[in-house]
């Protein structure tokens, strides 16, 4: 739900790789029960419209499915009140128009998938960390860009299909030696990333990760 073309590109083009689809639509206007169940998330983008984003949403719960998710383009948001009225009517996602093509699945991946990837009960750490991961068919190096209590987001050009199970060894900050944990893929953008929910983690070593996330997102200040 979106007039910016050069998003919808990216959009597309992205989501395309992921197996999915775009539908650009007016959220001023109902869309037929057929193409409404078969959506994963809504992205609307108010910047061209005179109606503000809250009252687009609470709208669009109203028509559709009120479970479906729904983030905002961060454009879209002019003042604080704006904020407050999203906050108010349960958005609390948002995207920024000039995310780049490579980061888009990245961004979206825990309202896509939600079941593997909850975001509000493992806040993720933007951190990179060397890993490395074998499945059945193949070993390999990578970096990670995020962190989390129950996952991790891994750039590579090679992602391996979802479901797939890996054994994961990760190097923390400050510590000499590796962790080693099993996990599975959720998500995948091919060229991109691919994301992993933890599935086995000895105690020590979820001690540790808990602990390398939760300090340096308090640091932060999250």
């Amino acid at each position: 739900m979106t007039h910016d073309t050069a998003l919808q590109a990216r959009l597309q083009s992205a989501l395309a790789r992921a197996g999915l689809d775009l539908l650009a639509a007016d959220p001023s206007h109902p869309l037929p029960d057929v193409l409404t169940s078969s959506l994963l998330l809504v992205l609307l983008d108010v910047r061209h419209s005179a109606a503000s984003a809250a009252d687009l949403a609470e709208a669009w719960r109203t028509q559709h499915d009120a479970t479906l998710p729904i983030i905002v383009v961060a454009e879209s948001v002019q003042s604080a009140a704006d904020a407050r009225a999203l906050h108010a009517v349960g958005i609390t996602g948002y995207l920024s128009a000039s995310t780049e093509e490579g980061q888009l699945m990245s961004a979206l991946a825990p309202w896509l998938y939600p079941d593997n990837f909850n975001r509000r009960s493992h806040p993720r750490l933007e951190i990179s960390l060397p890993v490395s991961y074998r499945s059945r068919d193949a070993v390999a190096a990578a970096l990670t860009s995020n962190i989390s209590r129950g996952g991790m987001a891994v750039r590579t050009t090679l992602p391996l299909a979802p479901e797939t199970a890996v054994a994961v060894s990760l190097r923390l900050p400050g510590h000499a030696e590796d962790v080693a944990l099993e996990a599975r893929v959720c998500w995948r953008e091919p060229g991109v990333a691919m994301g992993l929910t933890f599935t086995r983690v000895p105690a020590d070593t979820q001690a540790a990760i808990d602990a390398c996330v939760d300090t340096r997102l308090a640091l932060s200040g999250h």
